[in-house]
């Protein structure tokens, strides 16, 4: 009889290759921990069980001597099943990735946490592609649903990104123009540009001198 852990993708619900890093493990935790704590969702007992699936995969894989055991676990075949669950999941994070270009501010977000879950949702998916008999159509809605998310791909990593992403396409011409012409898009910086610091800095300056004849008048 199968461990129940087994039955479990717990790098499927982390949004993880299985060659994750312990970093790659400890950021793609506090971020989805972060989406879906109780605190965050109010009580929903649906919701509640996603954060238990997540808290539940971050203590198996954020422990060595667990997560070896879990990797000689599912060294077993598991349900046949199991890749259609881990695609949907998949779907599932590309979906939050795309919210996350939303509602980001472009001069304050976490450019290499971005990039490091982009291509571990990357990973997966070319995992997935080879393990499933797909439909074109699904495959290239795969693409598509990632091209967006390139825009807060720093410009270091964008080649790369590219690449990836025209090996998914699979020779997809019009999927092939749409990742040339997101990849063309400037990247969003880092960090507060110049403008924006000479702003602040003579708001500042005003609301001082505001303060100073309020006092002095």
């Amino acid at each position: 009889m199968k461990n129940k852990s087994a039955q479990k993708d717990y790098y499927a619900v982390l949004g993880l290759a299985v060659e994750a890093t312990m970093d790659e493990i400890k950021w793609s935790f506090r971020k989805l921990a972060h989406q879906h704590h109780p605190d965050k969702t109010g009580i929903d007992t649906k919701k509640s069980e996603v954060f238990q699936q997540i808290l539940e995969a971050y203590q198996v894989l954020s422990d060595p001597a667990k997560r070896a055991a879990y990797h000689r676990e599912i060294s077993v075949e598991l349900p046949s099943n199991e890749p259609i669950v881990q695609w949907e999941q998949l779907r599932m994070h590309i979906k939050a990735l795309q919210e996350w270009v939303k509602h980001t501010d472009p001069y304050r977000y976490d450019t290499e946490g971005y990039t490091i879950y982009f291509f571990q949702l990357i990973t997966r998916a070319k995992r997935l592609v080879q393990l499933l008999t797909l439909p074109a159509a699904t495959k290239d809605e795969l693409v598509a649903s990632l091209i967006p998310c390139l825009l807060l791909v720093p410009e270091s990593r964008r080649e790369t990104a590219r690449s990836q992403l025209r090996e998914l396409s699979e020779g997809n011409s019009e999927l092939l123009n749409q990742i040339e012409a997101a990849c063309k898009q400037p990247a969003y910086p880092s960090g507060w540009p110049t403008r924006q610091i000479l702003i602040s800095l003579t708001i500042t300056a005003l609301l001082a001198i505001a303060f100073y004849l309020l006092l002095f008048r």
